[in-house]
């Protein structure tokens, strides 16, 4: 049946190879005679096909680029035909060319004539022939695209030959070398190759052979792995010693690269070979776990850069993603633990988990016995005369000898009392526990550390004005929210929107596991929520749906050329939601970021916090220093537990204190989160000290959105011990890409259902509920059909919400799209392109939170002005409390807002003031700081 491929209502879509880039219009198509407009306003042509000659001699050919450029139908093997049906021309005079045809000679070519070669290790085979599809009645013409399956009669060997030219365009497509060449290079110490090192290793690649000083690798055949990786691995940029004194040069060192690294270099010896460490269940503790990889992205973006130094410099840093303050001591202590008792599997202490044919383990709490653990470091220096000696070899297995002259100058000094008491094995642990914590063991490249303690300070003085705070739930994977909220009834002229709904999803929710809500302006009166997640149906008069909201760089359509950037990949779709500035005007910094930077403008006593690794949206201008808070997932413990040195982590300070000129921007990165991660929990411990703690929150310890919405619970608890009046959350949740399935959705929403509705309650007995808004996103919405796995692929529009106990809810705001189908306008191969853009939203919450200025709120959304500005919701639209309200007179925008400010609206200044400052004074800096601020630099926990 050809009938589903070949009609107007089909939706197959291929690459169209326009000649010149000349293609029809919408006009075109109302002028052309052959051509007419189908209902969902696409063009439909009557077609002509030629199929011609392309080279009619070799003179007309210079080179075998020539043939692949205009050469795209491919033939069989000559040679598998009967010996006299194709005649061998030889090369034609052109190199790497073989000819044959069954007829003329080189100099007349015909339509059987084959053209034979090498390419990249491949054999072509490509036949002299053209074919090209004309516009009846027209100057329009494109190349007919490839088609391995037939529309007529399907064969299932059609679509393995199709599957496997698939892999080989792939396979050599000329982005794959430099692509493949540039991540191994990550992935081998170099964060930040030179291209000209990238250019070496792609021609090995290419050549399948890399020669290095009469050595030679590789099989001299393209793709040859062996040659790209002895091309990186042997080339002078990765083996140079004196490159490490670049700022730029090296990379920061992978949790699990480390914890190996140390394992191996400090000889772990196992007393029973059945039982070992496997590192598994070790990703929420240190960022890593064997096999425990998030997501198919890996453990961390290949593209993201440390705030601060590295972003600075225009520099990335992956490894550094994991820089979460509690996982960075859990591994400092996990660490020290293991010099002090071995590999352990002790409940009580920070231990690396995972254990083959492991049973219960005693523990020891004497430092220094390894007796009860099956594994222990056997490391003994070869020379034990001075504590420089032992100090110094330590330094070359942890640091490759990069540790700096004064951090190894104040380890000696610290381990020479315990060295003169005649212990050396315990000298020996002291040193390795202090190595460890130095930016040298967890970094390459040569930190330049001043003794001088980073200065780090929260609010001393009390805010001005009422708490306020916001918690952005990021659901990252792209959620499936057009099976959240759904068109019930009341449609159009009564239509049926539930049906239309069904017939356009495939995997549409069953109408008894919806609950019914009702709104106005919208195509459909009547909808229903996803009821396993019943909450938004049961608080809907505190609730806000936004229907068809996504990353907009400005509005669009299908007829408008909307198709620009990454918009259907993860990564590129969560930095644009991060960052909320698609023009880069403001680089660096995320919409949260600059948010929070514009309130502490008006005064106020701001934070902002981090959980689960979403640093970009918090990130603000450098001048605010309002420095990124990792919220911990659970409560502190006391660190350094039975102790070799009890001035471990006060010394840590100093080995990562202020970086001097030079330093490494990965040392800076390791040394500013080190720094950062011992003030907070030192926060952490006080708050916890003062009893400032939920009790009665019913943690579910198997969802990590249970253990995040608690953490929040607690750091807001904390708010008044913490001076702060403006609190934002950033809590990161993964596991939504459903590509072979919807199952997990329905689970998922039940979680959410659950964990938020404890989290509410928890705000009521705190009685800051009416202070509190919630929002919820997403990189993405998923296509409105469903895919021959049962689940959705990526899309672009989707629906989000707004729920807080001040909010002005019982409301759809947005355009939700009405069909679900080609016969909408904003409907493009299975996706809904965004009517409504995230400035929408955040223009409102920035409004209620307290930036009313149209600057500041330029400032806060860079793009803003590429939308209608009575467009955007104001707070008045959002809040029941709100202060900005947006009217058209006259056929022109009019915004006016009450204007509130609780201290003096001034910035940051460059010059000091009259009296001194009761305020913070400065952020962790690369160079000494000689510039007073009358703004905090990092917020107590």
């Amino acid at each position: 049946n050809t009938e589903p491929s070949v009609s107007e209502a089909s939706l197959n879509f291929f690459k169209t190879p326009w000649t010149n880039g000349h293609f029809p219009s919408l006009n075109d198509c109302l002028s052309i005679g052959s051509c007419h407009v189908h209902d969902d306003e696409s063009c439909i042509c009557d077609t002509e096909v030629a199929v011609n000659d392309v080279f009619t001699s070799s003179s007309e050919i210079s080179s075998i680029a020539d043939l692949k450029a205009a050469l795209h139908i491919g033939a069989a093997d000559p040679q598998s035909f009967e010996d006299d049906h194709f005649t061998n021309f030889g090369s034609c005079g052109i190199d790497g060319l073989t000819v044959y045809s069954t007829g003329g000679n080189c100099a007349s070519f015909n339509s059987d004539t084959i053209f034979s070669f090498e390419w990249k290790s491949k054999s072509l085979f490509l036949k002299n022939i053209k074919s090209e599809v004309y516009i009846s009645g027209s100057s329009f013409v494109f190349r007919n695209p490839v088609q391995f399956i037939s529309v007529v009669q399907t064969e299932a060997r059609d679509a393995y030959h199709e599957t496997d030219e698939v892999l080989d365009s792939l396979f050599y497509h000329p982005s794959h070398p430099p692509f493949l060449a540039m991540r191994l290079a990550q992935r081998f110490g170099l964060s930040n190759a030179s291209p000209s090192l990238i250019e070496r290793a792609v021609t090995a690649y290419e050549a399948g052979s890399y020669e290095t000083n009469n050595l030679q690798f590789g099989s001299g055949k393209y793709g040859d792995l062996g040659a790209l990786i002895a091309a990186i691995l042997l080339d002078p940029e990765s083996r140079e010693a004196v490159l490490d004194a670049d700022q730029s040069h090296g990379h920061a060192k992978a949790p699990l690269d480390k914890v190996i690294s140390v394992f191996r270099s400090m000889g772990l010896k196992f007393e029973s070979p059945l039982v070992m460490p496997t590192l598994l269940d070790s990703y929420d503790t240190i960022g890593q776990g064997s096999y425990e990889s998030p997501s198919v992205f890996n453990f961390y973006l290949v593209e993201f850069a440390h705030p601060g130094a590295v972003q600075d410099a225009g520099l990335t840093s992956p490894e550094t993603s994991l820089y979460q303050s509690y996982r960075l001591l859990y591994l400092l202590d996990a660490m020290s633990t293991t010099v002090k008792f071995g590999v352990n599997d002790c409940p009580r202490l920070p231990r690396f988990e995972g254990w083959r044919n492991s049973s219960p383990f005693q523990c020891s709490t004497v430092e220094g016995n390894t007796d009860f653990s099956p594994a222990h470091f056997s490391y003994w220096p070869s020379s034990v005369e001075s504590v420089q000696s032992i100090v110094s070899e330590l330094s070359l297995l942890l640091t490759s000898s990069r540790m700096s002259a004064s951090n190894e100058a104040l380890i000696t000094s610290l381990v020479q009392p315990i060295f003169d008491t005649g212990d050396i094995a315990k000298a020996i642990r002291a040193a390795q526990q202090y190595i460890l914590t130095t930016p040298e063991a967890h970094t390459t490249g040569i930190a330049r550390i001043s003794e001088n303690e980073r200065q780090l300070t929260g609010y001393e003085s009390k805010p001005r004005g009422p708490y306020k705070a916001l918690v952005f739930l990021n659901f990252s994977g792209g959620v499936d929210s057009y099976n959240l909220l759904v068109p019930k009834g009341q449609c159009g002229s009564g239509e049926d929107g539930y049906a239309a709904y069904a017939a356009s999803r495939g995997n549409a929710i069953p109408l008894d596991g919806l609950t019914s809500i009702s709104t106005s302006d919208q195509v459909c009166k009547e909808f229903g929520v996803h009821s396993d997640f019943s909450l938004l149906a049961d608080l809907y008069n505190q609730t806000i749906f936004f229907a068809n909201i996504g990353t907009l760089f400005k509005p669009l359509t299908r007829h408008d050329e909307w198709n620009v950037g990454d918009l259907f990949a993860h990564n590129s779709m969560q930095y644009n939601l991060a960052r909320g500035d698609p023009y880069d005007e403001a680089p660096d910094t995320g919409v949260l970021g600059r948010l929070l930077d514009m309130l502490q403008k008006q005064g106020h006593h701001t934070s902002a916090n981090n959980l689960n690794g979403e640093k970009q949206m918090l990130q603000g201008f450098p001048e605010y220093q309002n420095t990124i808070t990792e919220v911990t997932l659970s409560n502190p413990k006391d660190l350094n537990q039975y102790p070799t040195v009890t001035d471990l982590f006060d010394v840590a300070k100093q080995l990562n204190g202020v970086g001097e000129l030079g330093n490494s921007f990965f040392g800076e990165a390791w040394a500013d989160s080190m720094s950062t991660a011992l003030f907070e929990h030192e926060q952490l411990m006080a708050i916890a000290a003062a009893g400032i703690e939920v009790t009665d929150y019913p943690l579910n310890g198997e969802s990590n959105l249970s253990k995040g919405l608690n953490a929040i619970a607690n750091h807001m608890l904390s708010r008044e011990f913490r001076n702060v009046n403006r609190d934002i959350f950033v809590l990161r949740q993964g596991g939504f890409d459903m590509h072979h399935s919807s199952d997990g959705l329905a689970p998922a929403f039940q979680d959410m259902n659950s964990e938020l509705g404890k989290f509410i309650n928890e705000m009521k007995r705190q009685g800051i509920w009416e202070d509190v808004a919630i929002v919820f996103g997403s990189e993405f919405g998923r296509a409105i059909p469903t895919n021959s796995n049962g689940g959705t692929d990526h899309g672009w529009g989707g629906h989000s919400f707004l729920i807080g106990g001040g909010v002005n809810g019982g409301k759809v705001l947005g355009n939700y799209p009405h069909p679900l189908d080609s016969a909408h306008a904003q409907y493009v191969r299975g996706r809904m392109i965004p009517t409504t853009p995230h400035e929408f939203v955040w223009n409102g919450v920035a409004q209620w939170l307290g930036v009313r200025t149209e600057s500041d709120l330029d400032l806060v959304l860079p793009n803003r002005k590429s939308f209608s500005e009575c467009d955007h919701f104001t707070d008045k639209d959002l809040f029941v409390d709100g202060a900005c309200d947006c009217t058209i007179i006259n056929g022109a925008c009019s915004c006016q807002c009450d204007t509130v400010t609780y201290s003096p609206t001034v910035s940051p200044t460059l010059s000091p003031s009259e009296s001194p400052s009761s305020e913070p004074t400065t952020h962790p800096s690369s160079l000494p700081s000689v510039i007073p601020s009358i703004s905090p630099t990092l917020n107590p926990t």
